[in-house]
Formats: C-alpha cells, structure tokens, sequence
C-alpha cells in the first residue's frame, strides 16, 4: 500500500476524503439541502444520484484522546455527548479501560456529528447516519489494539490528533493499515506555518492524512464564506516552494 499524503481544508476536507476514497460513503451532509455552497459543489447532487449508497453497516473506529490529564494519566473525557439531539439516536459505543467515570469531549462530539448526526427533521444530517461507531479512549486503543496489533472490528479508523515524530504507536497505526486492510485517516497538523511538518501517524505510510489550511478574503467565488487558503500557511509539503 502506498503512502498517501493529502493536505486540504480541515472541515470540507474530511468530508472530501471520506466521500472520494470510499465509495461506501454517501454524501447526506447538509444543514440546508438546497443550499448554493452544496448545490456549487455538488454535494446533495451524490445523494440523490445514488440513494442506495447508505452506509448501513459500516462501522466507525474513532480514536478519541482524553481532554484532560492528570500526573499523566487520562481523565476518560473522551467521549462524544450522546445527549444531544443529533447524536441521541446514533449507534454509538464507548471503550476505555473504566479507570475513571468518562466524560464529554467537545472534539469527540464533533468528530461524531460529522459522521452519525441526525435530527430527525434533516436540518442537520451527518454523512452516514445509518453507519456505526465504536469510540475509543486513545491509551486503551493503544494498549488493546495497536500493541497486540489486534485490529478492531471497524473498516474505517479516524484519530483526529498527531505526533509530530514517528513513535511505536504511530508505526502501529501503518501497520495495523498495511498487515490487516485496514482504512485509517489521522490528523497531520494545522499548518501554523510553511516548516511545521505533517503529524504522524498521518504522514506515514499506508495512512491518509488530512491537514487544515488558514483561510484568507480572496476572490473565490466560493459562496458560504470559504475562501482559498493562503499558501505560506499550509503544511510542509513536496512542492518546489515545500508547502503542500
């Protein structure tokens, strides 16, 4: 499996990647369905071509770091907020070694919204409604799963969070893609600046890494307020002035 570095915008971008490189993916995403930015990039265009594209029975691996520590060890506030409207009827399932009564991570609930949210009344759709989740504390990911290379029982794995140096757990996660078939998406970084390199485990191989890019006024026609990004901000990258 080859490496596979991608630096797009954070948000449009993951929903991008998730819907180009994995035809099991449709695209329901939209606080208005007949708004002029999905209608510009013909997001609700997919969904109606292809209804049948639900993502019932895909499930989710989402690795989740704990918002706080304490002398080094996790809190358990990792997890997605299932009281929320759009997320109450989601099929969402916790993992973490119960150390610790777990709690709400606001990126956690994000993250899940962005992939399970559903209102009820289609204001608010996630991409894969109808998909699964198994979400998972990142140190009792690491010492169940990516350790014993135990892969979970999830065909896509996200981790929104980085290192900015290969480790033993990161080596992990491009195992885990490259031995057990496995399609990972992880953070590689916010691009505070041109020599700010990508996080791993997202800018190793077998792993899709999905960066963010600052935003600036242009004369983009985008509708929606999205502008193009200004390139001295972008990532590191292989381009002649080394930004992606």
């Amino acid at each position: 499996m080859e490496n596979n570095r991608i630096c797009v915008s954070s948000f449009w971008g993951r929903i991008f990647l998730l819907i180009v490189l994995n035809p099991l993916i449709p695209l329901v995403f939209a606080e208005n369905p007949n708004s002029a930015l999905l209608e510009a990039i013909n997001y609700n265009k997919l969904a109606i071509a292809e209804p049948n594209l639900t993502a019932e029975g895909i499930n989710y691996a989402v690795i989740a770091r704990s918002l706080t520590y304490s002398d080094g060890i996790p809190q358990n506030d990792y997890k997605p907020d299932t009281n929320l409207d759009y997320l109450q009827n989601a099929r969402i399932n916790c993992f973490d070694y119960a150390s610790l009564v777990s709690s709400v991570s606001s990126h956690s609930t994000d993250i899940c919204s962005i992939l399970l949210a559903a209102d009820g009344d289609g204001y608010y759709t996630g991409l894969t409604p109808q998909a699964a989740a198994d979400v998972y504390e990142f140190w009792y990911f690491l010492g169940q799963n990516i350790f014993p290379q135990d892969p979970p029982d999830s065909e896509i794995i996200t981790a929104s969070f980085g290192s900015p140096a290969a480790d033993w757990w990161t080596r992990g996660f491009q195992a885990m893609a490259e031995h057990h078939n496995k399609i990972i998406f992880a953070a590689i970084g916010n691009g505070e600046s041109n020599s700010q390199l990508p996080l791993y485990p997202g800018a190793g191989a077998n792993v899709i890494g999905v960066g963010v890019a600052s935003s600036v006024i242009s004369d983009s026609n985008l509708p929606g307020g999205f502008n193009l990004a200004l390139p001295e901000y972008t990532t590191a990258g292989p381009t002649s002035a080394n930004t992606c």
